[in-house]
């Protein structure tokens, strides 16, 4: 998609935005950790562990809370739990099955992760994603340049490990000279 004048600047905008963001993802998986920790230890939709029989019964219906994630570690499924609230995915169907301090809990830690990792955080990856459009916007003819360069760099380069040293005989395939145009503003 580089080679394309419309799509080469997408792909280095999308490139640059994951390297900007870089800290603040391994910020959002830290505390997209800390969230599933406090989920682990308010033991949410943990229903075979508990001591009424009416919950453990839960466990067996086919319309049980979070019943998707039956197949993966307990702990697993609390990450995906986090991942998807922050993403604005919210089910509540666990919380109601809680004892009233537990469903406290939960309450407090879903309010808190929603405010910090949906209002705050999704308006910081905005405001990043917005900064790296502009600096990529105003180096955008030089940026275009540039990866078409790195596109014939790398096919010569792969005909030179195809070929071996012999192709620099080639006077067909490399011109001795490059010709450019510009128009006058």
């Amino acid at each position: 998609m580089r080679m394309f004048t419309s799509l080469s600047f997408l792909v280095k905008m999308i490139m640059q935005v994951f390297y900007d963001l870089k800290v603040f993802l391994l910020f959002f998986v830290i505390l997209i950790y800390l969230f599933a920790m406090f989920y682990a230890i308010i033991d949410m939709a943990n229903f075979v562990m508990s001591d009424d029989p009416d919950l453990r019964a839960v466990e067996a219906s086919p319309f049980a809370p979070e019943k998707e994630y039956d197949l993966i570690p307990r702990f697993m499924a609390q990450l995906f739990i986090v991942l998807r609230i922050s993403l604005g995915n919210f089910d509540y169907g666990s919380s109601t099955y809680m004892p009233e301090f537990g469903n406290h809990l939960y309450w407090f830690t879903f309010l808190t992760q929603a405010t910090v990792m949906r209002v705050v955080f999704m308006n910081f990856i905005i405001a990043e994603v917005t900064n790296s459009y502009t600096c990529i916007m105003e180096v955008l003819d030089p940026v275009i340049m540039q990866e078409r360069c790195n596109l014939i760099n790398e096919s010569e380069d792969m005909l030179r490990a195809r070929f071996g040293t012999s192709i620099a005989t080639w006077k067909h395939l490399f011109p001795k000279y490059i010709i450019t145009r510009q128009t006058v503003h």
